[in-house]
C-alpha cells in the first residue's frame, strides 16, 4: 500500500515541478501584460456586415444564378 502512496506523491511532485518550469519558461518579465478595463473599452471592432437578410438573399438567389445560364456547345 505504501508503494501506491509513494507513487502518487512522486507524481504530484513531478507535476508541480513541470508546472513551475512551464511558468518560468513562458513568463515575459512584465513585457506582455493584458489590457486594463479602460484600454479594453477603447477598442472598437467592426461587426459582421454580411449577417442577416443580405446573406440570406444571396444564398437563396445569387449563389445559384449560374444554373439559369444556358451552356452553348459548338
Amino acid at each position: 500500500m505504501s508503494d501506491i502512496k509513494d507513487a502518487i506523491a512522486h507524481y504530484k511532485a513531478v507535476q508541480k515541478q513541470r508546472a513551475s518550469e512551464h511558468r518560468i519558461k513562458h513568463q515575459h518579465d512584465g513585457l506582455c501584460q493584458p489590457f486594463t478595463n479602460e484600454e479594453f473599452a477603447q477598442i472598437q471592432t467592426k461587426m459582421k456586415s454580411s449577417y442577416g437578410a443580405k446573406a440570406k438573399k444571396h444564398s437563396y438567389n445569387g449563389l445559384w444564378k449560374h444554373y439559369d445560364v444556358k451552356i452553348e456547345t459548338l
